[in-house]
């Protein structure tokens, strides 16, 4: 992993194989650490364990399927949702213990 400081205001960003990943909101690390600890989470869990809105998980749990990132997996529908770490997640996750 490499980090790479950038101007301020436009967070960090961290290079995941190819790709690079933005850092800069600690809800993104909450949750993608919450889905890490649970294993399997559903929305809600997110919600009570995070204590954040339904609508900004939903906004952040969108950002990090996305293909550009894909830093999670959905296993099931939107609304009753199981989220998984995917493969670049769980180096991500590694990345941060380091």
């Amino acid at each position: 992993m490499i980090e790479i400081p950038c101007r301020e205001g436009f967070g960090v960003r961290v290079l995941i194989g190819d790709d690079f990943i933005s850092l800069d909101d600690d809800k993104i690390k909450s949750i993608l650490l919450k889905i890490s600890e649970l294993g399997i989470a559903k929305r809600k869990d997110l919600h009570d364990a995070i204590k954040i809105s339904m609508p900004t998980i939903d906004r952040i749990l969108k950002q990090l399927i996305s293909k550009d990132i894909k830093l999670i997996e959905n296993q099931s529908s939107h609304k009753t949702g199981s989220y998984v770490l995917a493969e670049k997640g769980k180096t991500f996750i590694k990345a941060l213990d380091e």
